[in-house]
């Protein structure tokens, strides 16, 4: 597959040229290109003036995509790595910028879940079956209103059929 850089580079350049390209090819269609040629060499030149800008400048508008691109990367790496407590700066008021917002709103997401599992998990490791079902019961209420942040909660055991 072709990165994402020369895509976007490319895209630029066929946008910045094709217009150029179409009144050359319209002037030699129409016949209003000279006979000597000179129109050819203008054309010629400023299709090469074009194609140099739109390179220098599309490597700019590139860069600072892919670099924007390249961050929200990285901290998605931190968070599959379990690093959720590192936040990504605003980076800007755009796409871009929302899509860090998200990222940043599913790191947190993430690591209040992990803290309530946590709790659960803790929890778990607490109950003792010489306690009895119904205690058993009311610490996993208890335990489930602190970790989920619940006003109230509730468990009826029943047969499942």
């Amino acid at each position: 597959m072709i990165p994402f850089r020369i895509r976007i580079t490319a895209a630029l350049l066929i946008a910045a040229l094709t217009p150029l390209a179409a009144f050359g090819a319209l002037l030699v269609i129409t016949g209003h290109a000279d006979s000597d040629g000179s129109i050819f060499e203008v054309l010629l030149t400023a299709f090469v003036i074009a194609a140099l800008l739109g390179v220098g400048i599309a490597f700019v508008v590139v860069g600072s995509l892919t670099r924007t691109l390249r961050a929200l990367a990285t901290a998605l790496d931190r968070i599959a790595a379990g690093d959720t407590g590192t936040p990504l700066p605003a980076l800007a008021d755009d796409e871009l910028g929302r899509l860090a917002e998200r990222q940043n709103q599913l790191a947190t997401d993430l690591l209040r879940r992990n803290r309530q599992v946590a709790r659960v998990v803790d929890a778990v490791g607490t109950y003792s079956p010489r306690e009895g079902g119904d205690r058993l019961v009311d610490l996993a209420i208890a335990d489930a209103r602190a970790a989920f942040g619940l006003i109230d909660a509730r468990i009826v055991l029943g047969d499942p059929s």
